[in-house]
This record gives structure tokens, C-alpha cells and sequence, in this order.
């Protein structure tokens, strides 16, 4: 054989060994990564830390839904801004529908929310029914004096109240059963 057919075959051979070793090697990444929105992620982990990358809800869902045994710490888009998701407590001013549907998805360790300034007192109810087992801290305005959700009995001085605030607000205090 002529120097130039072995050299001819030598680089045939060498762009075939070349190219099955990238197929093997994509192979091989596609079988241990999943995909989600051109990111990739290994399968073969237990925990992923993305708190440091701005992902959305629904990257989040699919991320999930790909590695449903895996613990994924993210930041939670929440309230014009986010939250960690392993956080045991939130601090909100108001709150909607949405905010309590992400605080049940997205927040397993959430324990109490410090609702102290919120005035929407029909949607923290509704967080209490919804989560029953969060500490919902927060006080019922009266006009001029706050109580406690499951305060019993009021005492008010005229300063204490006005009668458009009481009206609006005492079914809030379903628990109480002397004003004095």
C-alpha cells in the first residue's frame, strides 16, 4: 500500500473514532443530566442549591417533576421579591390568593407568618383554613385599640374604637363573647 491510502485511511479512521466517542459522550450526558429550559442538571443527586440563580415557578415545576426524589432549595418569587424556599418564616404586609397558594407549595418548612401589619383580615383567615398548622400572628384593629383573633372579651373606652371600624371589624373576632 502507498504511504498516502495509510495515511488516507489513518485519518478516516481516526475522524470515525472521534466521532463515535462524541456520540458515546452525548450519550452518556443525556442519560445523566435532565433539561429544562437549556440548563442542565444531573439525575444522580439528592439536593440542588439554586438559591443563587433566578429561576421562575415553572422551571421550577419542571425541574421537579423531572427529579421528583430530589430536594431543590430555590429562590420563591414572592411579593416583589424572593424568598428562600426552606424559610420557616414570612413577614407580609398583604396578602392575596396567589400568596397563599405559594406558601403552601413552595414552603415546606414554613412554620409562622408575622402578619402584624396586614389589615386584610378575611384573607388571613383564609390562610389559617388553608394552612391550619402555620402560626398566623397578627391583631384585629378596632379603630383605636388591636386584639388578638381569639381574644373572649374586649373592654373598650370610647377612645378605644370608632363605630364604623367595630362594625367592620368584630366578626373577625368571632371568639368573643363579653363587651364591655
Amino acid at each position: 500500500m502507498s504511504k498516502k491510502v495509510v495515511t488516507v485511511l489513518a485519518v478516516i479512521a481516526l475522524v470515525l473514532a472521534l466521532v463515535v466517542a462524541g456520540a458515546l459522550g452525548f450519550l452518556w450526558y443525556r442519560n445523566t443530566h435532565v433539561f429544562v429550559e437549556g440548563k442542565a442538571y444531573s439525575n444522580r443527586v439528592d439536593s440542588l442549591d439554586l438559591r443563587q440563580e433566578s429561576i421562575s415557578i415553572e422551571h421550577y415545576d419542571q425541574l421537579k417533576a423531572l427529579l421528583p426524589d430530589c430536594e431543590i432549595l430555590w429562590s420563591v418569587p414572592f411579593q416583589n421579591g424572593t424568598v428562600s424556599s426552606d424559610c420557616g418564616e414570612l413577614t407580609i404586609d398583604t396578602i392575596s390568593d396567589g400568596d397563599i397558594e405559594l406558601m403552601a407549595a413552595y414552603f415546606p418548612n414554613l412554620k409562622k407568618v408575622d402578619a402584624s401589619r396586614c389589615g386584610d383580615y378575611a384573607m388571613l383567615e383564609k390562610l389559617q383554613a388553608r394552612l391550619p398548622e402555620l402560626d398566623v400572628i397578627y391583631t384585629v384593629s378596632l379603630g383605636g385599640k388591636s386584639f388578638a383573633p381569639d381574644s373572649t372579651e374586649l373592654s373598650l373606652a370610647p377612645e378605644d374604637f370608632d363605630l364604623d371600624t367595630l362594625t367592620a371589624n368584630l366578626p373577625y373576632l368571632p371568639q368573643v363573647n363579653t363587651l364591655e
